[in-house]
């Protein structure tokens, strides 16, 4: 697939490098939207476009009690699972049935 669709802030890198993608852009977002779920904030904000597009290709994600966020009371495998579906190389990101 080779069209780009979607909102900036659940957008994998592959989308965001303008790159072929398959349906792991959408394990990408699921990750983006379970972060989102537990913490109240996605973990690429900015109020730059361009900002947003760096921090996908490159942020690190981090699971730190800061700016309102609370994951000392987030499970181990809920910060693993964020983690495994966050995973930049979409070959080594698993797909919807391998993440059950």
């Amino acid at each position: 697939m080779t069209l780009v669709l979607g909102s900036p802030l659940y957008m994998s890198p592959e989308l965001v490098s303008n790159k072929p993608y398959t349906e792991k852009v959408d394990v990408w977002s699921l990750g983006v939207i379970t972060y989102q779920l537990l913490s109240g904030k996605t973990p690429f904000e900015s109020r730059n476009l361009k900002k947003i597009d760096y921090n996908i290709k490159h942020k690190q994600i981090k699971f730190e009690n800061v700016n309102g966020e609370y994951w000392g009371d987030i499970s181990h495998e809920a910060k693993q699972f964020i983690s495994t579906c966050l995973e930049r190389d979409p070959t080594k990101r698993p797909s919807i049935a391998e993440l059950f």
